[in-house]
């Protein structure tokens, strides 16, 4: 094969060398169209058709969505000065979808720069709608510059002023965040993007801020009277749920086998903070709190008598006046306070204890095989004897702690699991008119390349290629068979009697002129001789 190939080499240069210049000429034009032909056929046909992907893009939405198609090996367009970026047609949904779910792209507020060019004739309400815009941009602006974010939306609510009191209606905010992977922010985080928010807005409070990630999760505490629990509290109570399940699950699993056990457990928490004070009397013990004694005693003390009235104040000497008597008064009194024994207490009960259990357990119960008259094999159900689960419930009673005072609640019943099926339909198989519908743009486009290159082989290449053939029969030598017996005619011809040295220059001519011939003579001549070498 390499032979034929370094023939036919050689022959076209041959052929090429021994044209004339105006033939050259139009030869190589030639070669250099078909050749220029094939390559813009191959560029087109490798050559995707692009479609825009996304249009009007910032910069550092632009740049994430690059980022990713390099990671996705698509290849990329951007036009309209990198706010446009196009892959090829094929490939444009399912890019968006994908981007899609990693966020992208994210579109950043038009902040206070909305402000830059002034509208003429722009109403009250297009200011308060600009102005509305401008404040959630330039927040979206100002949380994203946190480590843990990676793009915020913040939304506004800015009622209109009234001028009475008791229509007005407070303003609010949502705010959404989308986290950076691996990162969370905490609670202080999360405090301090509600004030941030709060305090750049007139009128909103802390309370009316509301903050969620991408996976739907609320950030933001809420209010005990909207919701039972807060996030935390509700975080608290699932984890204890679950972790008294799997207690439930690790105890009877073993016994009874995967799948035959299914456990739910509800648990009622308190979370309020409780103190109480304890005062407690102790009958048997007395003691005394406090002795008090008076004691007052008078002696010689004068007192005043008579009769009372005018006759007491009338001068002396006309009414005697009875001399007095001395007098002695002594009085004593003693009090003694008794009191029992008493102890105070004071408790304090922390948030989120548990007030009450109730617990759910599904246990599956035995099934044994039976064979009926025809050989078929199926299963017969045993349910499970009272004992066992008598003894089940005490297993689960103890594993959750149950506690009669706390009105906790356990139930296990022995019932049968259906065992369910998925069935996996197959995709509906593709009809070769679907096929071709799907595909008529591409099959149209491979069909004219195909005809092209038929006609440049059938009306191009093929009558270069005849020519080159024909013009390599004429040159070519003839057959062995021919030359031999061209050669024996050449040599009776000459074989009249002549001097010795013309038949050695007719030898030497015809060796000379056609080496081939003499060495094919030659030959034949050994093998009729019967000295073949």
């Amino acid at each position: 094969m390499a032979t034929s190939f370094k023939d036919f080499g050689s022959q076209l240069a041959k052929f090429y060398t021994e044209l004339s210049i105006e033939r050259k000429i139009v030869f190589s034009l030639l070669i250099l169209a078909v050749a220029g032909a094939v390559y813009f056929t191959a560029i087109y046909a490798a050559t995707p058709k692009y479609s825009v992907l996304y249009s009007n893009l910032n910069s550092s939405s632009a740049s994430a969505i690059i980022d990713k198609l390099h990671s996705y090996s698509i290849p990329y367009k951007l036009s309209n000065q990198g706010k446009t970026i196009l892959i090829p047609e094929n490939k444009v949904y399912e890019t968006r979808l994908k981007l899609a779910s990693i966020g992208l792209p994210h579109q950043e507020g038009v902040g206070f720069s909305i402000f830059d060019k002034v509208q003429i004739g722009m109403t009250d309400f297009i200011q308060h709608v600009d102005y509305q815009r401008a404040l959630q941009g330039e927040l979206e602006r100002t949380i994203n510059e946190l480590s843990q974010v990676k793009y915020s939306r913040v939304l506004i609510v800015l009622p209109r002023q009234s001028i009475f009191v008791s229509r007005r209606v407070p303003a609010k905010a949502s705010v959404i965040v989308k986290l950076r992977p691996g990162m969370h922010l905490n609670k202080m985080q999360v405090n301090g993007i509600i004030h941030l928010v709060a305090s750049a807005v007139e009128g909103l409070k802390p309370k009316n801020v509301t903050i969620v990630d991408t996976d739907g999760q609320v950030l933001s505490v809420p209010t005990k009277e909207t919701f039972e629990y807060t996030v935390n509290q509700l975080t608290y109570v699932h984890k204890i749920e679950k972790n008294l399940e799997h207690k439930i699950n690790s105890m009877l699993i073993p016994v009874v086998g995967e799948g035959n056990v299914n456990s739910k457990v509800y648990v009622k928490a308190d979370f309020s903070k409780k103190t109480e004070s304890k005062l407690t009397y102790d009958p048997n013990t007395t003691a005394i709190v406090s002795q008090q004694t008076y004691r007052s005693s008078s002696t010689g003390a004068v007192r005043p008598y008579g009769i009372p009235g005018a006759k007491s104040n009338l001068p002396p000497g006309k009414t005697p006046i009875p001399l007095a008597k001395p007098s002695v008064h002594t009085v004593r009194k003693d009090t003694t306070n008794y009191d029992v024994s008493k102890k105070i207490e004071k408790i304090s009960y922390p948030a989120g204890t548990i007030k009450r259990i109730y617990a759910s357990v599904l246990i599956n119960g035995t099934y044994k095989e039976i064979k009926s008259p025809q050989g078929k094999i199926s299963l017969q159900y045993i349910p499970r004897s009272s004992a066992e689960m008598s003894l089940f419930k005490s297993i689960v009673e103890t594993a959750v702690g149950y506690s009669k005072a706390s009105n906790d609640k356990v139930v296990v019943a022995n019932i049968p699991f259906k065992k369910i099926h998925y069935a996996i339909t197959p995709p509906p198989k593709k009809t070769l008119t679907a096929i071709i519908k799907s595909n008529l743009g591409e099959i149209l486009k491979y069909a004219a390349i195909l005809l092209g290159i038929a006609l440049l082989i059938f009306f191009v290449l093929r009558p270069i290629i005849k020519y080159i053939t024909a013009y390599e029969s004429k040159q070519r030598g003839k057959t062995a068979e021919e030359e031999r017996l061209e050669a024996l005619t050449q040599i009776k011809q000459e074989s009249v009697p002549k001097p010795e040295h013309n038949i050695k220059d007719v030898a030497t001519n015809i060796v000379r002129t056609d080496p081939d011939a003499a060495t094919n003579y030659v030959k034949n001549l050994l093998k009729e001789t019967g000295r073949e070498v």
